[in-house]
C-alpha cells in the first residue's frame, strides 16, 4: 500500500503498475494479501504427462526436483498428487510451501527443472492434438 486517501487508495502491483482503487469499492470487498504471511503455498503450478508415461515415476521426479531446492519448507510437506484426467494428459498439481519471499522465484524455477528433468528421463509433456479420419467417397458414375 502507497497511500491511503479520503476518496482512494493507491497500491503498487508486483509487476510495477500503480492502481487506484476507489474505497467505495474497498468497504465490504475482499482484500487478498497475497505477502501478508510469511509463508505461502504455489496452488496453481500444473504440469500435464502423457497418458502413456508412468505417473509414479513423474511424481518421483518432481519430489526430487523440490527436495533438492532448499527453499521449499520440509513443513508442511510438499503435495505432489494426480489433480485430473484432462483431454490430453494426466493432471498432476504441485504444491510446496516456500517463504512468501522466495514465491516467484521458486515458482518459475521449478517449472523449469521439471521441463528438463522431464526430458532428460523420458516423460512426455503433450500438446493439445486432434485424431482426423478421412474418409475416401466413391466417385459415383451417372
Amino acid at each position: 500500500m502507497e497511500e491511503v486517501g479520503i476518496a482512494a487508495c493507491t497500491l503498487h502491483a508486483p509487476d510495477g503498475i500503480k492502481i487506484t482503487i476507489p474505497n467505495s469499492m474497498i468497504w465490504g470487498g475482499v482484500i487478498q494479501n497475497y505477502t501478508g504471511n510469511p509463508v505461502r503455498k504455489l496452488f496453481n503450478l500444473e504440469v500435464g504427462i502423457s497418458y502413456s508415461d508412468d505417473i509414479g515415476k513423474a511424481i518421483s521426479i518432481i519430489n526430487d526436483i523440490l527436495k533438492k531446492d532448499k527453499r521449499v519448507l520440509k513443513d508442511p510437506e510438499p503435495q505432489v498428487v494426480v489433480k485430473s484426467l484432462g483431454d490430453n494428459s494426466v493432471i498432476i498439481a504441485i504444491r510446496p510451501a516456500v517463504k512468501t519471499s522466495d514465491y516467484g522465484d521458486v515458482y518459475f524455477d521449478t517449472i523449469r527443472a521439471i521441463k528438463e528433468e522431464f526430458d532428460r528421463k523420458g516423460i512426455t509433456i503433450p500438446f493439445p492434438q486432434r485424431d482426423v479420419w478421412i474418409k475416401e467417397m466413391k466417385k459415383r458414375s451417372d
